[in-house]
Parts: C-alpha cells; structure tokens; sequence
C-alpha cells in the first residue's frame, strides 16, 4: 500500500465532509484522524496506534494528500464487528484489538455465569487451544450466533464451579460470539480476582440492605 497519496493519484480515498470543512478553516494543515473507539484521557493525545492517517490541507484549504498510518490497528467498530453481547465479550474484542488491556477480560469474567461447552456426557468439553494449552471453551449465556450458525451443546454455570472440574494445566476459553476471536484465560487469575472482586460486592449489598 502506497503510504502517501495525492489529489488525482490512483487510491486517494474521498474526504469526509467533516474533514472537507475542517480544511477550510485550517488551511495549510495536516489533521489528522483518530479511530473512534479511542478515548483520551485528560488531555491525553492519540498514540500512533490509533491514529488511521491524516489529511493535508493546501493554502487554500483545500485537501489535497492523504497519509496512511502503517501503525494504525482497527478498533472493532472499524473492522465491522457487531456490538459485543455482554461486558465479557465487549473486552475480548478490545484486548483482540489492543485497544484494552487482557486483565479486564479476567475482570469481567470472574464472579459471573458462563454457557459452558459440553461433551456427550454433560461433562466440559476439553479442546486444544491454537497454542496447544488444553481448554475448555464457555460464551455468553443468551448469545444469539450468526444466521447458519448452531449453537454448540452447553451448560450455564457459575464460573467458580467450571474452575473446580479444571485440572492442573486447563485454561478456560472465552468465545466471542459476536467476532472471530477467543481469549485464553488463567484459571488462577480467575480465582484470584473473583476473591478480590467478593468483599466489594458484599459490600455493596450490605449498605443497600442497611438503606
């Protein structure tokens, strides 16, 4: 892919008309354009990742080149993923994508109910991850799947009661049911954050219960 593209070149893409109005108060400027999924934090400016390119306005505010960020890494709205189903998949998505750290899919996974993949017996279904680790695979309860799609045999549980039937060595495997993508987690980290995740939630259910 050519990186820099002018007016009249063969993949000089076609300018919103945000970015046509900007121009015309900035000329002789490059404005760039940032993906939309990315939320600054005090003033924080945009990294290089989540930047898609940037416009160049010529003296007249006219746009006349395009730049292509070779960094830049899709969010998953600019990749067309369909809105997540639920907190969980909402962070698998963002941690596929880089735009979110992998310890808020542990997060939100601990303490909830999973639909838990099962063999013919009723019993959690082992598989090979792709990096070999034995897993057993679990979604979001209620998960509508894609037309043609049919939904795998499965048991809703809590996720502390899926942890107790893995042996030493299985990890669990969270399916997106909304993109491509599936996120291993540690059953440790699991444990551990659904420990720390309890006194807060008792917490909070002792001062509702006080009101």
């Amino acid at each position: 892919m050519k990186l820099l593209v002018q007016r009249g070149e063969e993949g000089f893409p076609e300018p919103p008309e945000d970015i046509v109005e900007a121009a015309k108060v900035a000329p002789d400027h490059w404005l760039n354009v940032v993906d939309q999924h990315w939320k600054p934090e005090d003033g924080q400016a945009p990294p290089m990742w989540a930047r898609l390119g940037r416009w160049r306005s010529d003296e007249h505010g006219e746009i006349v080149e395009w730049e292509h960020n070779p960094e830049y890494r899709p969010s998953p709205e600019r990749l067309g993923w369909p809105k997540p189903h639920g907190e969980v998949d909402a962070a698998v998505q963002r941690a596929a994508t880089g735009y979110g750290p992998e310890i808020a899919v542990v997060e939100a996974l601990a303490g909830t109910e999973v639909a838990v993949c099962v063999d013919e017996e009723g019993r959690p279904a082992r598989s090979e991850a792709p990096n070999g680790t034995t897993a057993v695979a679990v979604f979001t309860p209620g998960a509508e799947l894609p037309e043609g799609q049919e939904m795998p045999a499965h048991e809703v549980m809590h996720v502390d009661r899926l942890l107790d039937q893995l042996a030493d060595g299985e990890e669990v495997l969270f399916l997106s049911s909304t993109a491509p993508v599936a996120h291993l987690v540690d059953p440790a980290e699991l444990r551990d954050m659904g420990e720390r995740k309890q006194p807060a939630t008792q917490g909070a259910a002792e001062g509702g219960a006080a009101r």
